[in-house]
């Protein structure tokens, strides 16, 4: 890097000859001056840090991570021959969040007996009513495994409601229509208190429904979470601002009702 032009052209000879003695004819080097508002670029290298990931635990009470550093800084001190690769600039820690080996097996054994116990593919129905057009879901009412969505339309305003079925949407729907008409039920769910009022009210409405998500509900002896009530949580979330969402927020807080099949107290 030459500091000005004199000093560029004294020694830009030597460089244009090794360019024509390697193949380049017609070279000539010319000298760029720097800008004074240019900044000049730096080289930038980035650290090797390494990474110290403890599990995280509610039942440990110790301040991990202060008593980690503590520990580098007494076995490490300034004069220690590996002091610059060991330090609290090159050694970063992050509590460990991730799934434990336990699950990590138990999951992936779960995977592998799925596939080997995993029935022969048949072709079966996706709705058994009598006619298409008496489907409450567009011929795949018998889908498992879903969150749904209600959709109650009056002149004025329109309502919406999530819910959620392990078993086929057929038997989910049947039990929705029990609480529309029989009164001892009205209270079931919110969108069975919000149509008797319409009805008390002589109210004109729509119904319909609509697959929102398909999700699997919660396994014995796998993760120890539901996808499908989880799944149901953050539709709710997501319209919980609606003007017109029949859901509670206390809905986000129930728990799991899939993992009570797999209780002791379930077993006979």
């Amino acid at each position: 890097i030459s500091s000005s032009e004199e000093i560029f052209n004294e020694s830009k000879q030597a460089y244009e000859e090794c360019l024509q003695r390697s193949g380049y004819t017609n070279v000539e080097l010319k000298y760029r001056p720097t800008s004074e508002g240019e900044p000049r670029s730096r080289r930038k290298r980035t650290r090797n840090i390494l990474w110290y990931n403890p599990p995280w635990s509610e039942s440990v009470a110790t301040n991990i991570g202060k008593q980690f550093f503590r520990l580098i800084d007494r076995n490490f001190p300034s004069d220690h021959r590996y002091r610059k690769f060991i330090n609290r600039n090159c050694i970063k820690l992050s509590y460990s969040c991730m799934e434990n080996m336990r699950s990590i097996i138990t999951k992936h054994n779960v995977s592998l007996l799925k596939k080997h116990n995993a029935p022969a593919p048949t072709n079966e129905r996706s709705c058994n009513c009598r006619t298409g057009t008496e489907c409450p879901l567009e011929g795949k009412c018998l889908t498992k495994s879903i969150v749904y969505e209600a959709t109650l339309k009056t002149s004025e305003d329109t309502f919406t409601y999530v819910g959620l079925t392990g078993d086929t949407f057929k038997a989910r729907y049947s039990t929705h229509k029990s609480s529309f008409t029989h009164e001892k039920y009205r209270t079931a769910t919110a969108l069975s208190q919000k149509i008797w009022e319409l009805k008390e009210s002589s109210t004109d409405y729509t119904l319909t429904w609509s697959i929102l998500k398909k999700a699997h509900a919660y396994k014995g002896g796998g993760k120890g979470k539901c996808d499908l009530c989880l799944t149901e949580k953050l539709e709710i979330l997501k319209r919980s601002r609606w003007k017109g969402c029949l859901n509670s927020r206390t809905e986000l807080l129930s728990k799991c009702r899939h993992q009570r099949k797999f209780t002791l107290i379930r077993t006979k």
